[in-house]
Parts: structure tokens; C-alpha cells; sequence
């Protein structure tokens, strides 16, 4: 059988029993003789979601490992096919993360969508995160808490996936844009002062720009700056 479960991370039904998604082969297989062996298993729609979502899971909690900063609990996502809140969101106080799971809507194969949430999960427990939480848009300006909360979120989620191409399907089409794009982005602060209400993809762009390589045609003259924002994220525990 194969299940979407691991020390640090697992992916659940939702209600009100929380069960590790299992796929069981509907014949069984049982090898005679001990040597690696290499299958291609077909898993039903229904349940293939799962398996997805813990595999962009894993790929997170690897990178941050790697960044010495391994999640200190087990990460837990809650989906089903069909599953419905009112959007992906990450929770605090019941230290879970709900993905969407509906036909209109199937955030199990969003990629930027999960390690977005579970970016937001790490900032909780291995950094300092006071964002007040709700609903908001790239394209409008927040409290700071909320930008960059959301925007640092995107740059990490990003980064894991190593592509600046943030996509979040549905079927009346898709968010899909470049996350180092300032077209239709507000720039600066609402009022012009250093606390003033900012946008989340300013954050998003500014990050990723201290670590992409140089381009004169965008006037971004830094690279390889990154270690300095993981750096920050780490020491502001």
C-alpha cells in the first residue's frame, strides 16, 4: 500500500476523522526475490490529489532542512476530493493547512498554492510572523504585517519550486504570473511613508530579485542574495 504519511508531514481526509490518505493496489503485489524494483502504479483521480500534494510536501520540508531549519513537528494537510472551504488557508490554532479540493477549484495540483501554505506554517514555528490574517490581493495594499507575510510566503514557495511562475488553476481559468513582475502592482507605500500600507507582490519581486541573476533591463543589479533573506527568516525567531 501506499500512504501519504512520513515523520514530518502527512496529508489527511477532512471531517471529523483525520485519516492518512492510503492507496492499496486492487490485486496486491508481492515480489518473490529481494532487489529494487521499478513500477508505475495508476492512482484513481479521487485519490491521486493526495499523493500529489505530499510530494510538493516532502520537496518543502527537504528544502527546509537544508536551510537548517527543519519543521520541529509534523506538518498536516488536510484534503479531500471534493473538499470545500472557503479558501487554502494555513491555521494556527488548530495548526493545520486546508487545500481546497473542488472541481471549480483543485488546489492539489497547485503547486505555488501548497508551498505558499506551508511557507506559512514554517514562518509561524521557525520565524516571527504577526500578519492579522484575511483576505487579500496583489494587486492592493495591506498593513505591512500582511504583505510581507503573504509576499515572503511566495518568494519561499517559489524558490522551493525553483521557477518564478506562480500558478493557481481553477476552471474559469488561472492565476498565472511572473512573481518578479511589477506590471499592475502598486508600487511603494499608500502614503508614501515607510509604515504605510504596501503590496504583497512588491515584497515578492523585491526578494526574488536579490537572488536572480543580474538584468540591466530591469535595472536589478543584485544576485545571490538570497542566504541574507534566509538568514533574516531564521534570526528574527
Amino acid at each position: 500500500e501506499l500512504r501519504t504519511e512520513e515523520p514530518l508531514g502527512r496529508v489527511v481526509t477532512s471531517g471529523k476523522t483525520e485519516n492518512v490518505h492510503v492507496y492499496k493496489h486492487p490485486t496486491g503485489f508481492f515480489p518473490n526475490y529481494r532487489k529494487p524494483i521499478e513500477m508505475n502504479v495508476f492512482i484513481p483521480q479521487s485519490q491521486a490529489g493526495a499523493f500529489h500534494i505530499f510530494e510538493v510536501l516532502r520537496k518543502t520540508n527537504d528544502w527546509y532542512r537544508k536551510q537548517g531549519m527543519p519543521m520541529p513537528s509534523a506538518t498536516v494537510i488536510v484534503w479531500s476530493d471534493g473538499y470545500k472551504p472557503k479558501t487554502s488557508y494555513f491555521t494556527r490554532g488548530t495548526d493545520r493547512i486546508h487545500l481546497l479540493g473542488t472541481t471549480a477549484d483543485p488546489d492539489q495540483f497547485d503547486d505555488s498554492v501548497i508551498a505558499h501554505e506551508i511557507t506559512h506554517r514554517a514562518a509561524w514555528l521557525l520565524s516571527t510572523d504577526n500578519s492579522p490574517g484575511g483576505d487579500h490581493s496583489r494587486f492592493k495594499q495591506y498593513v505591512q504585517t500582511l504583505a510581507w507575510s503573504e509576499g515572503i510566503a511566495t518568494y519561499f514557495g517559489q524558490t522551493i519550486l525553483q521557477t518564478r511562475r506562480y500558478v493557481d488553476t481553477n476552471t474559469s481559468g488561472s492565476i498565472d504570473y511572473n512573481v518578479d513582475s511589477m506590471t499592475n502592482i502598486p508600487k511603494g507605500t499608500h502614503d508614501g511613508t515607510e509604515s504605510g500600507n504596501m503590496s504583497e507582490a512588491l515584497v515578492t519581486a523585491m526578494l526574488w530579485d536579490m537572488n536572480d541573476p543580474v538584468n540591466s533591463s530591469e535595472n536589478d543589479n543584485l544576485s545571490g542574495l538570497g542566504w541574507i533573506v534566509v538568514n533574516a527568516f531564521r534570526n528574527m525567531r
